[in-house]
């Protein structure tokens, strides 16, 4: 198996050293060391000094654990999202996001009849209404309730 390929590219420049690539998340120990940001060359520099084997492998290291743990994050966001204590928890919001645009009533065009209703699909503007007895294609135009698309 071929070794990963580094997200990070050091260059030599007299006393200084220039790195580019994926720096985003490791600004502030580039900064710590005396790091300066270039943003003509989308680079950080740092003293030639600071250039240790020991500090890149930190940086190389603190990339790759970052990226498990996001990883990990996505993997338990989604596992919680499909729980029923996760699925509770959007529904919730969901009841204060209605409640919120009926509350307003700013918009000129939304699609929630009551705070009993259950949006199926934003984008679409699916509805379901158990309180009303409305369902499928439904929403409000200025205060009028259209059906269909």
């Amino acid at each position: 198996m071929p070794p990963k390929k580094s997200p990070l590219v050091f260059k030599a420049d007299k006393d200084k050293v220039l790195i580019s690539g994926k720096t985003f998340d490791i600004k502030e120990r580039l900064k710590a060391v005396g790091g300066t940001w270039i943003s003509e060359k989308n680079t950080w520099q740092i003293p030639a000094s600071a250039d240790t084997p020991s500090f890149r492998e930190g940086l190389e290291i603190f990339l790759t654990d970052k990226k498990e743990a996001d990883r990990r994050a996505v993997i338990q966001a989604k596992a919680y999202a499909a729980s029923p204590e996760g699925i509770a928890s959007a529904h919730k919001a969901q009841k204060v996001l209605i409640k919120k645009i009926l509350i307003d009533k700013k918009p000129q065009f939304h699609w929630i009849c009551c705070e009993d209703c259950e949006v199926i699909d934003w984008s679409r503007k699916h509805t379901s209404c158990n309180s009303c007895g409305i369902g499928g294609n439904t929403f409000f135009k200025e205060g009028r309730l259209y059906t269909g698309d």
